[in-house]
């Protein structure tokens, strides 16, 4: 498996990943919206934000899933953007598919489900595009 994936490319989507994030959930996207539905009633001062785990493991989980992206992109011989498009499209749909169970049952709301999957479905969109790119790159040097 790891002949097929393409290193580079999974660097450079877990680069963009932090840089989508921070962009994301910074007051210039969602993030005062995010942080009212995520933290009903309270204030940014009173959640502690501290705790350097949450970045952690959002470094390794983009990691993880960026190398799952490009997996599949190369062995299904992704070249073109609308097939780019339809891989990330199903990736997307099973993880919003699983993540609604959990936010039903946690009661999470509706807005507060929509900026987090649609936040996943850019990343995921980013990590195939990167993929692509690297692939068309690689493809026209030889």
């Amino acid at each position: 498996m790891l002949e097929i994936v393409n290193f580079y490319a999974v660097l450079a989507s877990v680069l963009a990943a932090q840089v989508i994030g921070m962009t994301w959930y910074s007051g210039v996207l969602f993030g005062k919206l995010w942080f009212r539905l995520a933290f009903p009633g309270k204030r940014m001062e009173d959640v502690d934000t501290g705790s350097k785990v949450p970045y952690v493991v959002s470094f390794i989980a983009s990691g993880i899933t960026a190398l799952i992206c490009n997996y599949l992109m190369n062995i299904l011989a992704i070249k073109s953007l609308v097939d780019m498009l339809i891989v990330a499209s199903v990736t997307s749909s099973f993880h919003c598919a699983l993540s609604i169970i959990h936010d039903s049952f946690q009661h999470t709301s509706f807005g507060l489900f929509l900026i987090n999957g649609t936040y996943d479905f850019v990343l995921v969109l980013a990590f195939c595009l990167i993929s692509l790119l690297f692939n068309l790159k690689f493809c026209f040097s030889f």
